[in-house]
């Protein structure tokens, strides 16, 4: 059974598996249904309210907030990294190089580290 790690304000972490109803992030709520097949999910970009259609978008956004893209390497072709160093954190975002195979999971990684500028919704 799958699950997610959260550290609490005490330091603590716990596991919280996905059928469990109890919330340890205030994010937990939103994003502990998984995602199916009946209900896409669109990122958004909230400063313009625009859905990101591409990676063209995409990346236009994530360096204008700061990310840098990495070079591809020979190893793992299929993939495009951002990174973003902060005072005290080091940030990854890995995406696949075909957008349609951009997920549920990628859009959560990206909402999760850009909350203030990203946002997921319901394909209408």
């Amino acid at each position: 059974m799958g699950g997610v790690w959260y550290f609490g304000s005490d330091g603590v972490a716990r596991f919280v598996r996905d059928n469990s109803r109890r919330t340890v992030s205030p994010y937990y709520e939103e994003y502990q249904r998984p995602t199916t097949s009946e209900e896409p999910k669109v990122l958004i970009y909230r400063p313009t309210n625009q859905v990101v259609r591409s990676f063209n978008d995409l990346q236009g956004k994530l360096m204008d907030l700061g990310w840098r893209k990495l070079s591809p390497t020979v190893q793992h072709p299929r993939i495009m990294q951002f990174l973003r160093c902060g005072p005290s954190s080091i940030h990854l975002i890995t995406l696949p190089t075909d957008f349609s195979c951009f997920s549920f999971l990628h859009m959560v990684d990206i909402l999760m580290k850009n909350h203030e500028h990203f946002a997921m919704r319901d394909h209408i």
